[in-house]
């Protein structure tokens, strides 16, 4: 992310939303005019679910946003919302991630960090010193697969660690100059898949165990959208054209592509019968998963603060709901077959990634350091706490063992 000389977030790949309202009239596509709900009041507390017991939410926090400055790793109990352990960091915009019986993140320093998932204990530290550079703030993208950490740079490299004692296996830089990247890697069968964006920049494949390019695949502008892996099939949002991306996962071939008509920066959601996409307009458009052609549409709304940065909206899909955090500073439930608002939950601040779920909890984070944890079924407030600074990523909770696998 770049960040102006009055230390206020204002990525490159990201303008600041405004007037989300304004654009409702312009959204009709397709024959699919957008659905527009309002926010709610905050839902009566109720008690915690009991499979949430022995369970970790994970954030990472900013504690100012600025180029290197202070940053936390907080450990939530997941019933509770109370504090486990905290770490010092350095701010990023990256969620952290679990394996190994270790919480791994990546940070605007240049530094690679490794704690115990369960104690916060220090395990290991390595510094970046490829594409790491004053421009760009919030830096540190971090993946996990078997015995390799990869990790992402704003400044155009990508390092491979070993998992288990930082050591570098090797690093990748962009080829091309004035070229980012914004995202973290999505891994999958020895693969890991970059999104590049800038002049001349491109989709890169490297092998996980030699960082060498097995494909790329050219797209105008480039990719700023969080790549995702399922099955064979490669999803990613372009950078300048609003068009969201189909790629063979094997040999980068194009599969299809469909232009939601905003830029796309956040994670999609794919279910068997479509995929749900969120662009900066904050909308989430459902694109068919046989023709590729518009479902439906839903307009986000909100009255939180002005975002720091331009995500606009970011799905999760659980079974026949999706799940949305709003710029708007609303959690929405949409029925995934027409796009119906099921429930909504203000959280009065900006959501910049898609909610957490975890059994029939969601778990969200606000760019005024709530993290929030909301009954799936009705949106109903469970607890509900401040982080010691504000939150960009989306929270990682874990499941039965995981910390200590």
């Amino acid at each position: 992310m770049r960040i102006d000389a009055g230390l206020r977030l204002k990525p490159q790949r990201w303008a600041v939303a405004t007037a989300l309202l304004a654009t409702l009239a312009t959204l009709a596509l397709a024959g699919c005019a957008p659905q527009v709900a309002s926010p709610r009041p905050t839902a009566t507390p109720v008690s915690p679910d009991a499979r949430l017991a022995g369970r970790l939410v994970y954030v990472t926090v900013g504690l100012s946003p600025g180029l290197s400055t202070p940053g936390l790793v907080e450990a939530l109990n997941a019933q509770t919302g109370a504090l486990v352990w905290k770490a010092q960091t350095y701010t990023t915009s990256g969620a952290p991630a679990v394996a190994n019986g270790a919480l791994y993140v990546a940070a605007d320093d240049g530094t690679v960090r490794a704690f115990d998932a369960k104690t916060g204990q220090a395990r290991w530290s390595f510094t970046r010193t490829v594409g790491v550079g004053p421009r760009f703030g919030l830096d540190g993208y971090v993946a996990v697969s078997g015995d390799s950490v990869v990790v992402s740079s704003d400044s155009g490299a990508v390092y491979a660690l070993d998992a288990a004692t930082g050591k570098q296996r090797w690093v990748f830089a962009l080829p091309t100059a004035d070229t980012h990247i914004y995202t973290a890697p999505a891994l999958g069968s020895g693969v890991a898949y970059i999104a590049s964006a800038g002049p001349n920049a491109a989709l890169y494949a490297l092998d996980i165990a030699s960082g060498k390019i097995r494909w790329t695949a050219a797209q105008a502008g480039g990719f700023d959208g969080q790549p995702l892996l399922v099955g064979d099939t490669l999803y990613v949002g372009a950078n300048l054209a609003d068009t969201f991306h189909a790629y063979n996962a094997a040999t980068g071939a194009s599969l299809w592509s469909y232009d939601t008509g905003s830029q796309i920066h956040t994670l999609p959601a794919v279910g068997a019968d479509a995929v749900y996409v969120g662009s900066q307009d904050a909308t989430i458009s459902a694109i068919s998963a046989s023709d590729h052609t518009l479902t439906w549409k839903f307009q986000t709304v909100g009255s939180a603060p002005q975002a720091l940065i331009g995500t606009g909206a970011a799905p999760t899909l659980d079974g026949q709901m999706v799940y949305v955090g709003s710029q708007g500073g609303v959690v929405f439930a949409l029925a995934a077959a027409n796009g119906k608002p099921l429930w909504q939950q203000a959280l009065n601040s900006a959501i910049d990634s898609p909610p957490t779920i975890l059994d029939d909890t969601l778990f969200a984070t606000t760019e005024a350091g709530d993290v929030v944890a909301l009954r799936a079924s009705d949106g109903a407030t469970i607890w509900r706490t401040k982080a010691g600074g504000f939150v960009i990523a989306a929270p990682v909770v874990t499941a039965p063992g995981a910390a200590g696998a």
